[in-house]
């Protein structure tokens, strides 16, 4: 697996995903909004209109590893609780000595970050080189139908 691209979100992807913004804005379709436009459907799931580029353009250009770990959790259901036990169970050889271990002093979402909102698919700086250790630890919050092919396709 290839973690040294800078850059997911390739010029005819962003292009794409522009134009998909603005028909929305210009024709939003009928019962596919909800709270004044804030959120919107896509393939069957609600998202928040302002990340939705990131979830296309995850959906597009993540690549999942063959032992990478991804949390798949349900908004507001204890996720930085889970992210945090996750971080510590994988990483517990790594980190012996308790004042120096990173949970002490870094959010669970810093350490498990979610692949929808990587800044890596906003074209900045690529998290993912930062995560190049083997296995990663990843979340999202995305549904089954909306994770990126790598994850649903992915050999068991």
């Amino acid at each position: 697996m290839d973690t040294t691209t800078n850059n997911f979100v390739n010029d005819d992807s962003q292009q794409e995903i522009q134009e998909f913004q603005d028909r929305i804005d210009r024709d939003p379709p009928k019962g596919e909004r909800l709270d004044d436009g804030q959120y919107l459907k896509y393939q069957g799931f609600w998202h928040l209109r302002k990340i939705l580029h990131e979830v296309m353009a995850c959906q597009r250009q993540f690549q999942a590893g063959d032992t990478d770990v991804i949390l798949i959790t349900q908004p507001k259901s204890d996720t930085t609780w889970l992210k945090s036990l996750a971080f510590a169970i994988m990483h517990h050889a790594r980190y012996t000595e308790l004042c120096q271990h990173p949970l002490r002093t870094h959010n669970p979402h810093d350490l498990v970050p979610f692949i929808e909102i990587l800044d890596g698919f906003k074209g900045g700086h690529d998290i993912l080189h930062d995560l190049s250790s083997s296995p990663r630890i990843l979340s999202t919050h995305l549904s089954y139908t909306s994770l990126p092919e790598s994850i649903t396709k992915a050999p068991t």
